[in-house]
């Protein structure tokens, strides 16, 4: 029996169902979902017409922080200038989760096996911090499409690729675009040939950097320990509430976790290891993107990390998986029978 040829049509049909699940999802619902896609389609308008003060005060009125402008200017700019930017956004809401999902499950395939990659898209699927991460159009989705490719570019030595790619991470999402690329940039350091590399994407970076630090207390004020239930859920949760809510949150990728002690790692399993490592910086001010970001070196690990058992390990971890996934599956699948995600006015 030629097992890696059913891993590999079993991982191609999973990307197909994504794809699909993301469209019967958006579908289900008449707006854009996730209420963070109005604020950021706000900011667009504003900047697509000129108005960059206008801006600035809303975003200082509404988050006291501010955020990088890429995102805004050019993927949603065109948008809202658009007749119709409510279509533009569902529109790239099909497109963020299932393109991040394939891109991660490919790098895995390539890097590891078809095997892993199919474990990978289970701890992927079955974690709402992925789907959450990934779903809405907003900068974090962008960033965690660019995610795998940066590590592919890493993997691979282009150099560009890395640093443009890097580049336009942090002017997406400034100091959680920074968070999760560090470690990276740190395990490439060692290297001198990477140096160059660093100091020029760091030159390109730095003016959100230094504007991001600057206002970074009010990061902590904003996003911290002073969240209540209503006025942010998730970082509440996670804080008065954190095993269940972590658990149910982060899904089957946290079982990626004790793979990390995985001795002989592959540069891909160190690669993902110290992005991991460089990303907790994140905890402290970013509770939930912190868990999002952490999804994908979770699930890879996890992925490639199973796909080396044998016997009744890999099947007790099979069942675990499918079960796993298909429970999250049913409450996506459900929320969308019942209207559930989020719309304006709910």
């Amino acid at each position: 029996m030629n097992t890696r040829q059913i891993y590999s049509t079993f991982t191609i049909l999973l990307i197909a169902f994504v794809f699909g699940l993301t469209i019967f999802i958006i579908s289900s619902e008449p707006l854009p979902l996730g209420s963070d896609t109005y604020f950021h389609l706000r900011l667009a308008t504003l900047y697509s017409h000129g108005n960059f003060s206008g801006a600035i005060n809303m975003m200082f009125q509404e988050i006291n922080y501010p955020y990088p402008p890429f995102f805004h200017i050019v993927v949603l700019g065109p948008i809202a200038l658009s007749s119709n930017p409510y279509l533009g956004l569902r529109f790239l809401e099909t497109l963020f989760m299932p393109l991040t999902f394939l891109a991660t499950l490919w790098l895995i395939w390539k890097y590891a096996s078809p095997k892993a990659a199919l474990f990978t898209g289970a701890a992927l699927l079955a974690s709402w911090s992925f789907v959450d991460g990934t779903l809405q159009a907003r900068p974090e989705s962008l960033d965690l499409l660019l995610f795998p490719i940066v590590a592919y570019a890493v993997l691979n030595a282009k150099k560009k690729t890395v640093g443009i790619a890097s580049a336009i991470m942090v002017w997406t999402h400034g100091l959680a675009s920074a968070s999760s690329l560090f470690g990276i940039f740190m395990l490439k350091l060692k290297d001198k040939t990477w140096r160059k590399t660093f100091i020029y994407t760091v030159a390109a970076v730095s003016p959100i950097i230094t504007i991001s630090l600057y206002y970074f207390g009010n990061a902590i004020a904003f996003w911290g320990l002073g969240q209540t239930s209503t006025s942010n859920p998730q970082q509440w949760m996670f804080w008065h509430n954190p095993f269940p809510w972590i658990i149910y949150y982060a899904g089957l990728s946290l079982l990626g976790i004790p793979f990390f002690l995985h001795r002989n790692k592959t540069p891909l399993e160190t690669l993902l290891t110290y992005a991991f490592i460089g990303n907790s910086a994140m905890f402290f001010f970013w509770a939930d993107r912190w868990l999002q970001y952490s999804v994908i070196p979770w699930a890879a690990l996890f992925g490639i990390g199973v796909s080396r058992l044998h016997g009744w390990k890999l099947y007790t971890m099979l069942i675990i998986a499918a079960v796993w996934t298909a429970l999250y599956v049913s409450i996506y699948l459900l929320t969308s029978q019942y209207h559930l995600w989020w719309q304006p006015g709910n």
